[in-house]
Formats: C-alpha cells, sequence, structure tokens
C-alpha cells in the first residue's frame, strides 16, 4: 500500500513538473509577444536612444 502512494505521488510530480516547463515556456512567449507589441507601436527609435528604459517604463504602465 506505500509503495503505492510513494509510485502515485511520482507520477503527479513528473504531471507537475511538465506543467511547470510549459508555464515558464509560455509565459516567456507572452513577454516576447507584448515586447514586440511594444516595439511595433512605440517605435524601435526610442527604444534603442533610451537603452530599452522606455520598453520597461511601457510594460510597467500597462501592468
Amino acid at each position: 500500500m506505500y509503495h503505492k502512494k510513494e509510485k502515485k505521488e511520482s507520477v503527479l510530480t513528473k504531471y507537475a513538473k511538465h506543467i511547470g516547463i510549459s508555464a515558464v515556456v509560455i509565459g516567456a512567449l507572452i513577454a516576447i509577444i507584448i515586447i514586440i507589441i511594444l516595439w511595433w507601436f512605440y517605435g524601435y527609435k526610442y527604444i534603442i536612444i533610451s537603452g530599452g528604459e522606455t520598453a520597461l517604463e511601457a510594460l510597467n504602465s500597462t501592468l
């Protein structure tokens, strides 16, 4: 009985790891898409001039 419980937990942790990895990947993709959209709307010139500060300010104002 103890061994069965242990096996079940290991399967759950395996799924949790996969969900965690996919969540990180999805989060990273969403962040990249947001940055691209902001870059497209605000223009690359402003971001290059300010060294990326404009992009950070825009992200902070949206959040």
